[in-house]
């Protein structure tokens, strides 16, 4: 049996309601008995945060005041910051790192020695006694108070408590990755709804830029035909335009404000609360060989790390299981005490080693067995089958980014032939040189363009975003 390492144990003692009670004699140790029960029933009858009200979102609250934002406009990575400190997913992840090390505690002091007191007082409505030969005698006491302490020392299991340990180590390693996957996945989302509200904004924007230039044209179409020199029909196509860019606008307004509320959550603010964020620069362009990213992702990714340790994990309680069919050798040591009269010796020791061999159980250990090894097969093709989303996931973040990377200057350059279209179909218009249908078919070019370019620019900064996930960190 392989003991803990040091350093990872303090030092064993008794608890100090034990230690008194040892030092009791049998006289006094009903009063003792007594007393630990109380504690014990006093210690059991509440559990940690109970009665504590539950959590309420703050846009149920009663406030007596606006809710109150960040200070000042946030860039993406302040974004982050406040999301990796206040995520609950996180805190949930993190806190199961501790349940694993307080398992390893556990486990640790299942192997240590075992100290174990058992105070007993019984009484009876009559006398014990014996009758041989016609002699009646009395054997004992009516009332008897029996103290005993034993000692359990575990000596060698075949393996079974250090394969426990290395299980529960493996345990440990994989929620701390699982933890540091959590904080990739929770900055992805960030980063992307951080791009998707300045893309919702910008989209605003060219739907606000769209109305002015229709709202201008509206003005000359009117004075048009005031002068006769254009039908009603023009100032009507121009006012229906107008009216479909008004409908477009509340719904670009519908889009900021739920990428804002989306945004507030993931950081842990009120989502009713008041954001303002800066621009991003253009995603850093990537064009290395796609297996130079699987390598990368390969070598980084903490779930695919945390996979092959889970097929470790498996195994190492596949041996737990397999050394419930050796023996278990301990030794043992007892102190017993008692208030009964009759006997001899009131007080004695006794000890020794004993070996518990395990004979019949009804196949509980090879069933258990059967169930291990086919969790392994499990963590195996859990393993396998996550490598190859890995594969799919870094071919399709290489491809979007490549297509992003593309895209943007050929958007780019739509806006500046659709501004120049405008332009020219406004000055022909003016001088009656085009109707108002050629120039509402330039306005809705334009603003395709303007739409295309913006959704364009922020794909490229979510794809990059997306792809520094799959693979771990940023492409080197």
């Amino acid at each position: 049996m392989t003991l803990p390492r040091p350093g990872r144990i303090g030092a064993v003692r008794l608890a100090p309601v034990l230690q008194v009670m040892i030092r009791l004699s049998p006289s006094t140790c009903r009063p003792a008995v007594l007393a630990v029960l109380v504690v014990a029933l006093c210690g059991g009858c509440r559990a940690p945060h109970e009665g504590e009200p539950l959590y309420v979102p703050e846009a149920l609250a009663e406030l007596s005041s606006p809710v109150q934002g960040p200070a000042g406009p946030l860039t993406v990575e302040a974004c982050v910051d406040l999301a990796l400190a206040n995520s609950r997913r996180i805190r949930v992840a993190d806190r199961r790192i501790l349940i694993a090390q307080d398992r390893q505690s556990e486990a640790i002091a299942s192997i240590l020695p075992q100290i174990v007191s058992d105070v007993r007082w019984q009484t009876r409505d009559n006398d014990p006694g014996f009758l041989a030969g016609g002699f009646a005698g009395p054997a004992g006491d009516r009332t008897v108070t029996t103290t005993s302490v034993s000692l359990l020392v575990p000596i060698y299991d075949f393996g079974r408590a250090s394969n426990t340990l290395e299980g529960l180590r493996l345990s440990e390693d994989v929620a701390d990755l699982a933890a540091r996957r959590t904080r990739e996945d929770v900055e992805l989302a960030v980063r992307v709804t951080y791009g998707r509200l300045l893309e919702a904004q910008a989209i605003r924007g060219v739907v606000d830029d769209s109305i002015r230039l229709l709202e201008r044209q509206l003005v000359v179409a009117k004075d048009r035909h005031a002068q006769g020199i254009v039908s009603r029909l023009d100032v009507l196509s121009l006012e229906t335009q107008l009216a479909a860019r008004r409908q477009e606008r509340i719904r670009a307004g519908n889009n900021v404000e739920l990428a804002r509320a989306t945004l507030n959550r993931q950081m842990g603010l009120d989502v009713n609360g008041p954001l303002e964020i800066v621009d991003v620069p253009e995603a850093d362009a990537w064009n290395g060989p796609f297996v130079d990213l699987l390598r990368l992702a390969f070598e980084r990714r903490t779930d695919l790390e945390a996979q092959r340790k889970a097929v470790a994990l498996a195994q190492a309680e596949y041996r737990v299981t397999n050394a419930g069919h050796f023996p278990r050798v301990y030794g043992f040591g007892r102190f017993d005490t008692t208030t009964d009269s009759f006997v001899l010796n009131p007080e004695w020791l006794t000890g020794g080693v004993g070996v518990q061999i395990p004979i019949l159980e009804g196949g509980k250990t090879r069933a258990e067995l059967k169930r291990k090894e086919r969790e392994i097969d499990e963590a195996l093709d859990l393993h396998a089958e996550l490598s190859d989303d890995v594969v799919l996931g870094v071919k399709k973040a290489w491809l979007d980014l490549r297509a992003a990377q593309e895209l943007l200057p050929v958007a780019r350059m739509g806006i500046e032939q659709a501004e120049e279209s405008v332009r020219v179909a406004a000055e022909q218009y003016a001088q009656g040189m085009i109707a108002s249908a050629d120039l509402l078919a330039e306005e809705e070019r334009l603003a395709t363009a303007r739409s295309s370019f913006v959704r364009s620019r922020y794909a490229l900064h979510e794809a990059y975003a997306r792809l520094v996930h799959e693979i771990g960190g940023t492409p080197r």
